[in-house]
């Protein structure tokens, strides 16, 4: 296995971008989904409020989940559960 040193230039370039292109299609097929999702769940249960901590649970065991298996960085981990708590906090008392 190559260390970051020894690895060239273009090479490392061509990894970052590779991991936006990947980023930005991550995050639009899981917003296309939650969309379709959130309409058929909001159609079948008339409590919005659960749909909501059920939402809200289930992005945290993601997040958890992803951590666990390395996926995810500690820094990014702590900040994606504090913005979830904050989102969570201001729906909950509008």
């Amino acid at each position: 296995m190559a260390r970051d040193k020894d690895v060239p230039a273009p090479a490392k370039a061509a990894k970052a971008s590779m991991d936006v292109v990947w980023g930005i299609a991550a995050y639009a097929f899981c917003s296309a989904s939650l969309l379709v999702i959130n309409k058929v769940a909001v159609s079948a249960i008339p409590s919005a409020s659960f749909v909501l901590i059920c939402q809200f649970a289930a992005s945290v065991a993601a997040v958890l989940a992803l951590s666990a298996l390395g996926m995810l960085e500690k820094v990014a981990v702590c900040s994606t559960l504090r913005l979830c708590a904050l989102h969570h906090a201001s729906l909950s008392t509008s």
